[in-house]
């Protein structure tokens, strides 16, 4: 989720179905907001990484992760983001 550029949260699939859990499968959800669905500690869930970092390295990122890795310039949280790496990408390369 990104305010501005930059990344402030995490939606994931699993925050999808926790909250769906949550709510019945009946009830009308049209109120909701990303911000209502994804978990309050998102961002401790994912790990940044520099652009340029090596593919054997990633592959540890995305195991300690077990969802995504986020890409900035430099690793840092506070840059824009430049992309997604997610465990179904690194699945296709092995």
């Amino acid at each position: 989720v990104l305010k501005d550029g930059r990344v402030v949260g995490v939606l994931t699939n699993r925050d999808l179905v926790a909250l769906q859990a949550s709510q019945g499968s009946g009830e009308r959800r049209g109120g909701m907001r990303v911000k209502d669905a994804m978990s309050a500690d998102s961002l401790e869930k994912v790990q940044f990484i520099r652009r340029d970092t090596p593919y054997e390295e990633v592959l540890g990122h995305v195991q300690k992760s077990n969802t995504a890795v986020l890409v900035t310039k430099t690793g840092s949280p506070k840059e824009p983001l430049l992309g997604i790496i997610t465990v179904s990408d690194i699945l296709t390369k092995l």
